[in-house]
Formats: structure tokens, sequence, C-alpha cells
């Protein structure tokens, strides 16, 4: 089936709001920068917008040279630089997503200091990033057929996310509501003529770039989340229509939308919105 590149997405930090982009390098754990960072509890386990919701309210840049986030009229700046060189002089520790224990190094204390105050965490929180030349590797791997291993940085699950603005629409269409696909938090999202066909696909094709579509996407509380108020919705939705429009598959009482995906062909390449696709 046809298909437009709609948009691309990254998101640096996890749980933090995401940012467009015109283009996007392809890497086999996702697209540059996404998912580079995330925040941890006194425990060292990660913590996102389930935990607390304002996370949504943090926007971020990337300069050159620095990662910015910016709450309330503040900024907070933290260097690029992750060269082994400098990483050597670095506590480097293990920090707990999911399932899986990563090593991680912390960046300043004031960084942290200044993200568990601005989030009214209520306890400290530390900023981390992956230690260079870490690998974690999917939970899922072994579902992929022999000998496959697919790697990652702080996604929930894979590599990359892709959506369908017309799932999104008739999820909008069967709520009578206007929900915006940054709920989602997908990396790529697609435009077709067929809602949810993205779970019936096997590869996503653009260009000379090709992703297995894997596995559909299991929705939690984090589509309630208004991301402009960081409010709740009192109704549980979109989640709780979901559950009915498109629930998982042999789970129909948990939501599927998006697809989980890995990247067969096309690292080092770069992707620009607007290009031809097709679902196969």
């Amino acid at each position: 089936m046809d298909a437009t590149v709609k948009s691309l997405h990254i998101y640096p930090v996890k749980g933090f709001k995401g940012i467009e982009l015109e283009s996007a390098t392809l890497t086999d754990k996702g697209f540059a920068y996404d998912r580079h960072w995330m925040l941890i509890n006194p425990k060292n386990q990660f913590v996102t917008q389930r935990q607390l919701p304002r996370f949504a309210l943090v926007k971020v840049e990337l300069s050159e040279h620095d990662l910015i986030m910016s709450m309330d009229g503040e900024q907070c700046v933290v260097a690029l630089n992750t060269d082994v060189d400098h990483d050597k002089t670095k506590e480097i520790f293990n920090a707990i997503i999911w399932n899986d224990t990563c090593e991680v190094i912390a960046e300043s204390e004031e960084v942290s200091e200044w993200l568990t105050k601005k989030l009214q965490a209520p306890w400290p929180l530390r900023l981390v990033r992956m230690r260079d030349g870490f690998n974690r590797e999917v939970d899922q791997s072994n579902k992929l057929g022999e000998g496959a291993s697919v790697t990652t940085v702080f996604a929930d699950g894979f590599p990359f996310l892709i959506a369908n603005q017309a799932s999104l629409n008739a999820l909008n269409e069967f709520t009578n509501r206007q929900f915006r696909m940054d709920r989602f938090r997908p990396n790529i999202v697609i435009e077709t003529s067929q809602p949810f066909i993205e779970h019936r696909a096997k590869k996503l094709i653009i260009g000379d770039t090709e992703f297995s579509l894997d596995f559909p996407c299991e929705r939690c509380v984090v589509t309630t989340i208004d991301q402009d108020t960081a409010e709740k919705d009192t109704q549980q939705e979109p989640l709780k229509s979901l559950i009915k429009l498109n629930p998982m598959p042999n789970k129909t009482n948990a939501a599927a939308f998006g697809q989980n995906a890995s990247l067969l062909k096309g690292k080092g390449k770069t992707l620009t919105k607007a290009a031809r696709c097709e679902l196969e």
C-alpha cells in the first residue's frame, strides 16, 4: 500500500516533549539522539510521565553542541559531548529500565537539581545517558528469528515507533474528540488511506531504507495525559475507547496504537518528511 511520511520526531529526554524534524538520521538503535537521556529515581529506576505527568511540560531543543531544556521561562543546558575520554572521568553505574539493567553516566548535580525542582518531584531525580559502547538488547529479540539482535537506547521497547495518521483520525471519529498524535510519541508518522493497516504489514519501505514492522505497541496511561497541561483525562480517554476500537492481539483488555519497528536497511541514511513510502 502506498503511503506518505507525514512527520518525523525524536524525544531526546525520555518522557519530555519531542522535537519534530525535517529530516532524521537513521541508526540501528533509532533516530540519532532519540531517548538519549532518561531520568531515574533514588533507586536508579527510570521515571516517565507515568509517575510524573509534568514531564510533558519540559520543552527540549538540540543545538550543535548542547541539549537545551526549558520550563516556566527558565533553561537548563547539557553538553552533547559524549566522547570516551570525557566519560573516563565520570562514574559508571547501573540503572534499570523495565527489565533491563543498563550502564549509565549521570549529568551534573546542578542539572539534576534543576529538574527535580521544576518537575516538583517527591524525591531527587538524576539525568543519565547510556555509557558509550553499552548495548541494550530489545526484550523481544528472541521472537524475531534465530540469531536476531535488535538494540535500542532508552525507548520502552523497539528503536522505532511508527504510527498512522489514518488510525488517529479513526480514533478521533470514534471518540468524537480531537486527540493529537503527540500523546502517542511516535518517531515516524505515515499517512495511508486505511486506519490500522500498519498492524497488518510486515515492512515499511521509504526510498532505499526498510523497516521491519515487528509488534503492535501496547499503550498505557501516558495517552490520557494532555501534553500541553500535563493533566490526565478524567474519563481515561482516549485509552478507554482505543481498547474497544483496536485491542492488542490476544489481549482484549489492552489497546494497540502504532507499530514497534527495527531497521532492516539504511543505517546512516537520512529520512525526510513528505517522502513516498510503501507498506508491504
